[in-house]
C-alpha cells in the first residue's frame, strides 16, 4: 500500500470518528480534528468561515436553534486526496421535532498531519 493510500485510510477512519463525536455533541473532539486555519461552509448563513474560533462560534450559535445529526452512509477517497462522505442529515428544532431529513455530500481536504483543512458541500 502506498503512503497516499495509507493517509487516505487514516483520514477516512478519523472522519468517521469525528462524525460520531459530532453526533454525540462532543464539539471539543470535533474541533481537535481541525487545522487552525480550517475553512468551513456555514449552511445557515450561506457563507464560508475560516479558523477554529469562527467554527467554534458557528456551532455554539446553533445550540438552541437546531440540532443536527449526520449518519455516514459511505466514505471514500477521491483521486486528488480529498475524502467524500455521503450521509443522511437530520435537523431538529429545540424541542427535538424533526424539521428535515436529507442526503448530504461533504467533501474534505486534509493536511499532511491528518487535520481537516476544509469542508465543502458536494
Amino acid at each position: 500500500m502506498t503512503a497516499s493510500a495509507d493517509a487516505s485510510l487514516a483520514n477516512i477512519a478519523r472522519l468517521d470518528a469525528l462524525y460520531d463525536a459530532y453526533n454525540r455533541g462532543d464539539i471539543a473532539t470535533v474541533l481537535s480534528g481541525m487545522a487552525p486555519d480550517v475553512e468551513w461552509f456555514d449552511q445557515l448563513a450561506g457563507v464560508d468561515i475560516k479558523g477554529l474560533e469562527a467554527l467554534k462560534a458557528y456551532w455554539r450559535d446553533q445550540v438552541g436553534l437546531i440540532t443536527t445529526e449526520v449518519i455516514p452512509l459511505s466514505i471514500q477517497a477521491l483521486e486528488d486526496g480529498r475524502i467524500r462522505l455521503e450521509g443522511v442529515q437530520t435537523v431538529r428544532n429545540p424541542e427535538g421535532q424533526e424539521w428535515s431529513t436529507q442526503r448530504v455530500v461533504h467533501i474534505y481536504r486534509f493536511d499532511e498531519n491528518g487535520l481537516i483543512l476544509g469542508m465543502t458541500l458536494g
